[in-house]
């Protein structure tokens, strides 16, 4: 009776040491850990493969979005425009929230209404949703 093959099951996606394919490029990937570029015969990305397959992204400006998400600065300056723009749409979207809070509770202030907490006002943003 013949022996089954045994089956290396995929690493769990671990983004601090992860490969993107970036704008289908067939001579380099960009690797998490280093925090930049590297070519496709670097031996951690060879080594790598044999449980994985990179992610495949559209644009530098993509993946900087998604590093991100993650708080994982790139070295790149093409990845590094695409982190930066991601961070600071989130900061805007802060500020843009805390403004709001603030008028809405100056509004009620002048209308003589009780003001909202801010898990209130978070509830309300949630159910706009």
């Amino acid at each position: 009776m013949a022996t089954p093959p045994i089956q290396i099951s995929p690493s769990p996606f671990n983004p601090r040491d992860w490969y993107w394919i970036v704008a289908g490029s067939t001579s380099q990937v960009y690797s998490s850990k280093v925090g930049d570029f590297v070519p496709l015969n670097t031996p951690d990305y060879i080594t790598w493969l044999g449980r994985n397959s990179p992610t495949r992204i559209e644009s530098e400006a993509a993946l900087g979005g998604a590093l991100a998400e993650h708080s994982l600065r790139p070295a790149s300056s093409g990845v590094l425009d695409g982190y930066t723009d991601s961070l600071a749409d989130g900061v805007a979207i802060q500020l843009v929230s805390r403004i709001l809070f603030n008028h809405e509770n100056r509004i009620r202030a002048l209308a003589g209404q009780p003001s909202v907490t801010a898990a209130q006002f978070k509830a309300f943003i949630k159910s706009q949703m």
